[in-house]
């Protein structure tokens, strides 16, 4: 398996099993995904980035309108429409900081009666003499509560296992959550763009300022666009 085909591999896997669920639910409007998780409280000591405030914005019907922009559509009787995934595509850069763009593939994965899309790409850097790689997930959720599952749970995580490398960012407007593990290093950074889009990057052996610099080189006003 190639190594895009080894990073879709969690994304398919977390999609396909939110179907699972979905497909066994009545199609009732759903409930909202940002509900049970717990409010906000003190950031991590250490932070680097802004902890976001607050409890954690709810996602759907219920959410309030992002920053600048008109109330969100329903998730239910009116869910909007997949953005293409050669969008998705186009979003991801030739370069990004130091960055090189290696490959990037698009995809749509059904899900109950719906459909997200996504843009998978693998970018690549020298440092130090040494080969470094960071996956880049970008994905349409439609406002679906499944589509965002992991990130609630890993944005109420933050709250009891700090000391395990769960902390709050944000960029700009949007709210994230570093997760960050030294033995090995890893960072993972996963971002809600609009309070639709999810961002997530992913790398070994690259700290985590450098992967937080990333983000923040990506189109991020591009993304909000899409709305």
């Amino acid at each position: 398996m190639s190594r895009i085909g080894r990073a879709l591999v969690p994304l398919v896997f977390a999609l396909a099993t939110s179907a699972c669920g979905d497909a066994k639910r009545e199609p009732r409007e759903q409930s909202d995904p940002g509900a049970s998780a717990p409010s906000a409280t003190a950031p991590r000591d250490g932070a680097s980035t802004p902890n976001a405030p607050g409890a954690p914005a709810p996602i759907g019907k219920d959410a309030p309108a992002p920053i600048g922009r008109g109330a969100p559509t329903p998730i239910a009787h009116g869910a909007p429409t997949p953005i293409a995934k050669s969008v998705l595509v186009e979003l991801c850069p030739p370069e990004v900081a130091d960055w090189k763009l290696e490959n990037v593939v698009g995809d749509e994965h059904p899900f109950g009666r719906g459909t997200f899309t996504s843009a998978l790409a693998i970018y690549v850097r020298t440092r130090d003499e040494k080969a470094q790689e960071l996956s880049l997930a970008l994905i349409d959720g439609v406002r679906r509560p499944q589509a965002y599952a992991s990130f609630n749970v890993a944005w109420g995580t933050q709250l009891e296992n700090a000391s395990l490398g769960y902390s709050r960012v944000s960029f700009g407007p949007d709210r994230g959550v570093q997760i960050l593990s030294r033995h090995p290093l890893t960072v993972q950074v996963h971002v809600l763009v609009a309070n639709r889009f999810l961002i997530q990057a992913d790398t070994e052996k690259v700290e985590a300022e450098d992967v937080r610099a990333f983000v923040e080189a990506l189109p991020l006003e591009r993304i909000r666009a899409l709305q």
